[in-house]
């Protein structure tokens, strides 16, 4: 459809007055449009047909340009926060795998996190020297190294290397398959000078441990009472064979008589 001068205009102030009305009025203010008159007036003397048309292009072209707009402010707010990473900003930290390489003196541990609701894999690898310890961090993708400054980067550090020891014990008590091995985990923890977990992570431990303690304990005892009752089924069952085999020979020197 070709559309004169004055739809157009028409039509340009619309597509304002709707994206105004979406950011609550702010866009309008900014451009210095406050001509209410105009924006709504613009119908008079217009068939429905023609005005009904007009409408629904205004919508159409409104939609599109407040999804163009608000994507291409997330897309800068989003870089913005990469631009600014922080240590604080990495969340949901669990280390899923570490591995010990002791010719080179090195460890190498995977996590998983969340960077502002993404999700994150960190290669956090330590390795040992002569004259102290060094670490480096990175991420697939968007390279943490590389994005984060140095003060924040010695900041997550130990919140990974917190992140990796709770994980070992972890594993240490999904092994324990009996409540002695967990008891001997609790021991460990209690013997263990420098643990390298946040209270948070003590507590959580300690919490799982009871947990598992008491349902192996009740497992145990289920299963000892179990054996008891078949024991207890066996001795009967042999006393009375027994007996029958002792009682034959009487039966059997009767009838000689």
């Amino acid at each position: 459809m070709d559309w004169d001068k004055e739809t157009k205009t028409q039509n340009n102030y619309s597509d304002i007055y709707e994206y105004q009305k979406h950011n609550g009025g702010a866009f309008s203010a900014s451009i210095g449009i406050n001509k209410t008159s105009e924006l709504a007036g613009w119908s008079a003397g217009k068939d429905t047909p023609e005005l009904k048309a007009s409408l629904d292009r205004i919508r159409k072209a409104a939609d599109e340009l407040i999804t163009t707009i608000d994507g291409h402010l997330a897309e800068l707010q989003k870089e913005q926060v990469w631009e600014h990473l922080t240590a604080d900003d990495v969340r949901n930290i669990q280390c899923i795998d570490s591995q010990y390489f002791p010719v080179v003196r090195t460890a190498e541990h995977t996590l998983t996190c969340e960077v502002h609701g993404e999700p994150m894999t960190l290669f956090y690898e330590v390795s040992k020297h002569d004259d102290g310890e060094g670490f480096t961090i990175h991420s697939d993708g968007k390279d943490i190294w590389d994005l984060m400054p140095e003060p924040e980067l010695r900041k997550l550090e130990p919140v990974l290397s917190q992140a990796v020891s709770f994980a070992g014990w972890q594993k240490e008590l999904e092994q324990a398959e009996t409540a002695a091995a967990v008891r001997d985990v609790r021991y460990g923890l209690y013997e263990t000078e420098y643990l390298n977990m946040s209270q948070e992570q003590i507590s959580a431990l300690h919490e799982a441990i009871d947990r598992k303690e008491a349902a192996l304990t009740a497992e145990e005892g289920r299963s000892s009472e179990k054996q008891s009752v078949l024991e207890d089924l066996k001795t009967t069952k042999t006393s009375s064979r027994d007996a029958n085999v002792t009682r034959k020979p009487k039966k059997q020197k009767e009838e000689s008589r």
